[in-house]
């Protein structure tokens, strides 16, 4: 009986916190609010990315040209301290898409939660699970820049065959 009072006041503890009021967004986080080129200024990796293809990429290609997306822009606005919104701005200046990501902060930069886990295959059975991680902040100029963080793992029959960590840094100009 003890056991289960104890459980019950650990559970109606952890209902009264998590029904805190809304704080308010950190100083650091809300300067990420802003319009950016599409196109990378500054890569680490091989090739420039352009934002749009990382937010949601695709294993096989990508969905989008380099010259069709040259004059595209995207805008983040950080709506409040667990979500934020993209828009993707066409070479016309007008919104064609809007979405809102999750993200969790993690000190200085923000970690999306943008479901970038892809399936190859069946994972460990016969293919491999991969794992896509954006970590974005400000850099010293206000440029947004972006952390990739890619994990690729698999087997083939339950036995590990490998894996794969890979991290890369992409820079996008902030234009307003």
């Amino acid at each position: 009986m003890k056991i289960i009072s104890i459980f019950l006041y650990l559970i109606f503890s952890i209902f009264l916190f998590s029904c805190s009021s809304e704080k308010k967004i950190s100083y650091k986080i809300a300067e990420l609010n802003g319009k950016y080129l599409a196109h990378s200024i500054e890569s680490s990796s091989n090739h420039n990315h352009n934002f749009m293809a990382l937010l949601n990429r695709q294993l096989i290609k990508d969905t989008l040209d380099y010259e069709e997306i040259a004059n595209y822009k995207f805008e983040i606005q950080i709506i409040d301290n667990s979500h934020l919104r993209i828009n993707k701005i066409n070479g016309e200046d007008k919104i064609f898409n809007t979405k809102v990501y999750r993200y969790k902060r993690k000190s200085d930069f923000i970690i999306l939660k943008n479901k970038n886990v892809k399936t190859i295959l069946i994972p460990y059975l016969i293919g491999a699970l991969d794992v896509y991680k954006l970590g974005l902040k400000n850099d010293e100029n206000g440029n947004l820049e972006v952390i990739i963080n890619e994990h690729r793992s698999g087997g083939v029959f339950l036995i590990p065959m490998g894996w794969t960590e890979q991290i890369s840094n992409e820079k996008y100009r902030k234009i307003n």
